[in-house]
């Protein structure tokens, strides 16, 4: 499990890295959507993994701290810009 940011038209999105219990590879899925109780699909092998409470609360420990930063720099620089 790991924090990744990637560009989507031309602005970092945070992105929460978990791995497919199946066949290993890494599912990519947006910090907004693990919110959601939706099941996340394996690219690879199209498992459906849904995130336990506790994976939940372990990504909400482990990445609050970044993100919270990303979104005041964020913040700060639009407000720079607009400035």
């Amino acid at each position: 499990m790991k924090l990744e940011f990637h560009k989507i038209a031309g602005e970092d999105v945070p992105f929460i890295m978990l791995e497919c219990v199946v066949c290993g590879e890494e599912i990519a899925i947006r910090e907004c959507d693990v919110k959601t109780t939706k099941p996340f699909e394996c690219a690879s092998c199209h498992h459906s993994r849904v995130l336990s409470y506790r994976e939940f609360v372990t990504i909400t420990d482990r990445f609050s701290a970044p993100l919270l930063q990303f979104l005041i720099l964020k913040r700060k620089t639009s407000s720079l810009q607009s400035n």
